[in-house]
């Protein structure tokens, strides 16, 4: 017998697949079912109530999208539930701006760059905590537009997701590194100078009074300078250095930009694979520049065409 596919399938139905990302339906049912979630397998997890209804366990295929769906639920709990998730995941969304941190490795951002109505970038304001050395990651504010839901949860992985994405294209135009927060927490042993050293195991954590995740519009930045364009062939020089150790771009960033925002789905997830190995080789190569070497390559074969054609000398698929 022929499997109905997932989203077709009662359940599949309720939980409005293939309509909602199941990474944000993962959470609110996470929520709907009070967080009583337990793994039955390696595979399947059940959410809901671990011996009695209601409950709905889900399989996961090995790239961790949803295989098949099971369970048992009322008729009202299943309007319930399919109400629950359409309102937060389908009605009710709202286009607002979004501020994420980034950080610039060296050269400080001093001035403003907006990129049509989709981002900009600013400074810090000067109260807030800035690195006293040039050897630092500088932070900075990145403003984007993004899709707002009932859900604050939801909204802080939407946000952690923009800023990354767009981290990590910048870092792909820039001649220097740009990166954001790691995805989960680390702690480091560091050394701080308060009247007398002392070392202490610390987070890894940025953050300045008044920092707000969303607001209404974009800040109003004309008051302040404009980060500056360099001619491209010279920017991209290898000999090319900012003198005021100041973050620059080079003068066709817009129209790199265009491309990079204007790629089909296939070649957009192409770069968007190609640009997180990239943003891997600032952080590999203190500790490992045969690693940033491996990074840079996996970049490179993230472009690329994958056809399985057979390698003349070891016999394997190529990229397989």
């Amino acid at each position: 017998m022929v499997k109905e596919p997932v989203h077709h399938s009662e359940f599949g139905k309720t939980l409005h697949l293939p309509e909602v990302r199941e990474g944000e339906l993962l959470s609110v049912l996470h929520e709907f079912f009070e967080y009583k979630t337990v793994p039955l397998s390696s595979s399947i997890r059940r959410f809901g109530e671990e011996s009695e209804g209601p409950y709905l366990d889900i399989e996961f295929k090995d790239d961790g999208t949803i295989s098949t769906i099971q369970g048992h639920l009322t008729e009202a709990q299943k309007t319930a539930l399919s109400a629950h998730i359409s309102s937060i995941l389908i009605e009710n969304q709202k286009q607002v701006v979004g501020q994420g941190l980034g950080f610039s490795a060296y050269h400080r951002v001093a001035g403003f760059y907006r990129y049509k109505d989709f981002f900009q970038i600013l400074p810090i304001p000067a109260d807030a905590p800035h690195a006293p050395m040039l050897m630092a990651p500088h932070p900075f504010i990145l403003q984007f537009k993004y899709s707002s839901c009932p859900n604050s949860s939801i909204n802080g992985y939407r946000r952690m997701e923009k800023t990354a994405k767009l981290a990590r294209i910048l870092n792909s135009l820039s001649t220097n590194p740009i990166s954001v927060h790691p995805k989960y927490t680390r702690h480091f042993w560091g050394i701080l100078k308060n009247g007398e050293i002392s070392v202490r195991l610390v987070q890894q954590a940025y953050g300045y009074s008044g920092f707000v995740p969303e607001l209404a519009d974009f800040s109003f930045s004309n008051q302040m300078p404009s980060i500056k364009l360099f001619p491209t062939a010279e920017y991209y020089d290898p000999s090319f250095f900012s003198e005021e150790y100041e973050q620059v771009f080079p003068d066709l960033i817009g129209q790199y930009l265009d491309k990079v925002l204007s790629l089909i789905p296939e070649d957009s997830e192409q770069f968007t694979l190609a640009s997180a190995w990239f943003a891997q080789v600032a952080e590999m190569w203190p500790a490992s520049r045969s690693a940033a070497l491996i990074a840079v390559v996996s970049a490179i074969e993230a472009l690329l065409d994958h056809k399985y054609e057979i390698c003349s000398e070891c016999k394997q698929a190529k990229y397989g």
